[in-house]
């Protein structure tokens, strides 16, 4: 069985754009997050972000990032530290 499928010029060259960029963003993520755990704490989280510890602190407090708490625990997913970083991208 062999399927044809024709397609446009323009949808084939925004098909490719689109992948292209979906996997820089992916490779990029990859890249950056080596080395971090999944999890991390607020001084862990700071340093991800390359910022200081008084900063990040301010920003979580600011714009209320995403955390989870158990007890006394406060950790950050890294996942949705990448998100919002991505959101706020200039």
């Amino acid at each position: 069985m062999q399927l044809s499928l024709e397609t446009s010029e323009t949808f084939e060259s925004q098909l490719r754009d689109a992948i292209s960029q979906q996997l820089h963003q992916e490779l990029e993520s990859f890249v950056n997050t080596s080395g971090y755990p999944p999890y991390m704490n607020k001084k862990v989280t700071a340093k991800y972000v390359g910022v200081s510890y008084k900063t990040f602190d301010k920003w979580a407090d600011e714009v209320k990032l995403p955390f989870v708490k158990i007890g006394n625990v406060t950790r950050y997913k890294r996942s949705e530290v990448d998100s919002f970083l991505a959101k706020h991208r200039n």
